[in-house]
């Protein structure tokens, strides 16, 4: 009897220290949400693409952040409870974790430009375009069918849109270019209404930026003439040329020839690759830090950037075309210019001597 409980007292205890080594196990260390940051602006465009969008808010200091919309975004705010409510000129809170917006605050509704007086209807070819930064303001050139010349005002509260797979998409000035043809509502100079009616097209250029997925995506082409253009890539975009068969080979510098129908791509052709600058070759040094300042031409090719790092070391390095900005979603790697880049992002700077040869802009997912 005694070996009987000896023999479970034994076992009882090489229990308890089994239990009480499991118990000191340290548990895995869940990982952290990611971070998330608010930006306040302007709605200054919406471009729906399918069940996705984008959307480009200006703050008051005038810099425009970009800003993705999906399934998950949440609305609120004046009623506004999907894409379909958000309008150019509303002033919004985004919540967001890099370029994901996770929530969308409307905050004060766009101002209503209702000018009174006997409205007007133009139809012809634009002749000359005038535009802020940011498309909202300006002034259009519009000949008619009888040679008549008019030239109207346009305001943030003008309506500016075109039609495309049946939608109704909100653009600004920057979506309207020499040769488009429009039907313009106006009240004397004041244009009220401005409906951009696409035809096909081809644009040849450069391009200057890169920005989607596999499927579906934006570029940016600029002309030999400084002219620049966006286009919409999708599913239906066939995408060829020295071997490039999608956006992943789409690659800032190569020379395209685009075929359009507004400003969806239908073709795009890569008939150069981007040229290498042979002031990026040599030995490469890094740098981390905190953006400072940043200068940069029209397109975001060619600039300057100040970055400080955690010591405090200031340091200015040039960019040029040739230097390759991107980013890191979703597991992909987004190619961007210096409109990407902005002060108090977080960047590593690959570089020879001045000359930036990389930038790779750190995104808190």
């Amino acid at each position: 009897m005694n070996s009987i409980v000896r023999s479970l007292a034994i076992a009882i205890a090489l229990s308890m220290l089994g239990g009480a080594a499991h118990a000191d196990t340290p548990k895995p260390k869940a990982k952290p949400k990611p971070k998330s940051h608010h930006f306040h602006g302007m709605v200054v465009l919406v471009t729906p693409a399918g069940a996705t969008a984008s959307v480009d808010i200006k703050h008051s200091n005038g810099s425009i952040q970009t800003f993705a919309v999906d399934a998950k975004t949440k609305f609120s705010g004046q009623g506004v409870t999907g894409l379909q409510g958000l309008k150019k000129g509303q002033v919004v809170k985004v919540t967001h974790t890099g370029h994901h917006a996770g929530k969308i605050d409307v905050e004060k509704k766009a101002a209503v430009f209702n000018p009174t007086g006997k409205k007007d209807k133009t139809h012809g070819t634009v002749t000359h375009v005038v535009a802020d930064e940011y498309g909202n303001n300006g002034n259009l050139t519009v000949k008619d069918d009888k040679g008549a010349v008019k030239k109207f005002d346009v305001h943030n509260e003008t309506n500016i849109d075109y039609k495309w797979d049946g939608k109704t998409l909100t653009h600004t000035l920057q979506g309207v270019h020499v040769g488009s043809k429009v039907n313009v509502s106006s009240v004397g100079k004041d244009a009220v209404h401005i409906d951009v009616v696409f035809h096909a097209g081809t644009f040849h250029g450069m391009l200057v930026q890169v920005t989607g997925t596999d499927g579906s995506g934006k570029i940016i082409v600029k002309h030999a003439n400084g002219r620049g253009r966006g286009f919409h890539v999708d599913g239906k975009t066939k995408v060829g040329g020295l071997g490039v068969t999608g956006i992943p080979g789409m690659k800032k510098g190569q020379i395209v020839k685009v075929d359009h129908f507004g400003p969806h791509a239908t073709v795009v052709n890569v008939e150069k690759q981007a040229p290498v600058n042979p002031k990026l070759t040599g030995t490469k040094g890094n740098f981390q830090g905190t953006v400072e300042k940043v200068v940069a031409d029209k397109f975001g090719d060619n600039g300057q950037i100040t970055v400080q790092d955690i010591n405090g070391t200031t340091k200015t390095f040039e960019v040029h075309n040739e230097t390759n900005i991107d980013y890191k979603k979703d597991g992909k790697i987004i190619v961007h210019t210096l409109q990407g880049v902005s002060k108090g992002m977080t960047v590593k700077i690959e570089s020879v001597g001045k000359d930036a040869v990389h930038i790779d802009v750190i995104i808190a997912e």
